[in-house]
């Protein structure tokens, strides 16, 4: 009777033991979840100086050196970046659109350089092209200024419906506004053409040269889009294509064709002459937009990958896994792409598809810093 009741004790100490260990070690995984959540990178820029920035979730602002990822300097945000792109770098300065307003950073040093404050912008547009520095408030201002110093103007008011749904090429701003696409010159801020949509919701941009692609759902048609090519000179359609599936995540023109990424069925491509229908690649559940990279395109996958297609054939270049799903639009720059995780991961990939370091923002404490750190 003693040996069993031994027995007995010795498996009541042994249960509580194990629901101890589990316990504990659920709320480990719970603290460690919420640890990544709260570092997830939400946006990354890269500049030819040799600089990558990002922004994570709980609103730091953080500066790596490109070639290796050591740590530069570090910004609390006073306000959350906003909707949209939202973060640009150059050579010598860095844009944040916040909610309190546009801050230009010095790229080397990490320190203010000036501020516009507008504490009533809600989501907006931010792209610098050459010295003169475009942004768009979700009140449809269009603000061109100049980069070095801040000056400008407010110089027209457009009722823009998603401000997701703007591209800049060769001087002036595509972007869809009143039910229809619009080019607006960057310097005036005038629409010199309009071009009726069907649809505004989920509507993606493109651009090439001489003109753009526009790719919308098809209202008649249940999980099917439109592309069509517009030139860029007088908005004229030039040619229109079924795109079968919906959920259009981006549109990228890269090596005589126009690919389509669908969060759904992988990726089409489009020549950009024809628009005849190309390749597709459907074995991906796209994550994120691309970077387009040495004739490849560059994009995440569920539930935790990145992939590069060759755009010429659609065939895969590389692929890897990430730590965690990529929540930043990858970045091209140089012969790196670089890219972030929910899990506050920032990766350096060669043109090849070979990792080149690694940076984890919940882990700053450990890491080397050489510049500063500052709120604004």
């Amino acid at each position: 009777m003693r040996t069993l009741g031994y027995t007995a004790l010795f498996l009541l100490l042994s249960g509580i033991v194990v629901s101890y260990v589990l316990t504990r070690s659920s709320e480990n995984r719970r603290v460690e979840a919420r640890d990544r959540q709260r570092h997830a990178v939400c946006g990354l820029s890269a500049a030819a100086s040799g600089t990558v920035v990002f922004w994570t979730a709980d609103n730091r602002l953080i500066s790596l050196a490109s070639s290796d990822g050591m740590l530069g300097w570090e910004r609390v945000l006073r306000s959350p970046p906003l909707s949209g792109v939202t973060l640009c770098a150059s050579s010598d300065r860095v844009f944040v659109l916040a909610a309190s307003g546009i801050t230009a950073i010095e790229t080397q040093s990490g320190m203010t350089a000036w501020i516009d404050e507008r504490p009533d912008l809600i989501a907006g547009f931010l792209d610098l092209q050459g010295r003169r520095l475009s942004y768009v408030d979700a009140q449809g201002t269009f603000y061109s200024r100049n980069a070095s110093d801040g000056n400008g103007l407010a110089v027209t008011r457009l009722q823009f419906l998603d401000p997701s749904v703007i591209a800049v090429s060769e001087g002036a701003l595509y972007a869809l506004a009143s039910s229809s696409l619009q080019r607006v010159d960057r310097a005036t801020g005038r629409a010199s053409w309009r071009v009726p949509v069907a649809s505004e919701t989920s509507s993606r941009i493109g651009c090439a040269q001489t003109r753009l692609f526009l790719v919308s759902p098809d209202p008649s048609t249940p999980r099917q889009s439109v592309i069509s090519a517009i030139a860029a000179a007088d908005g004229k359609v030039l040619w229109s294509s079924e795109v079968p599936s919906s959920g259009t995540i981006d549109v990228k023109a890269v090596e005589g064709v126009v690919c389509v990424l669908t969060t759904q069925d992988g990726v089409f491509a489009f020549d950009q002459e024809t628009g005849a229908r190309g390749w597709r690649s459907s074995p991906y559940r796209v994550a994120s937009p691309c970077a387009v990279s040495d004739q490849k395109i560059v994009f995440g996958t569920r539930p935790s990958g990145l992939v590069a297609l060759d755009a010429r054939d659609g065939s895969t270049s590389w692929s890897l896994g990430t730590e965690g799903l990529v929540s930043a639009t990858p970045v091209s720059c140089g012969s790196a792409v670089f890219v972030g995780t929910r899990h506050g991961v920032v990766l350096a990939v060669a043109d090849d598809g070979q990792p080149l370091w690694r940076f984890a923002a919940g882990r700053m404490a450990k890491t080397p810093m050489r510049g500063s750190r500052e709120t604004f």
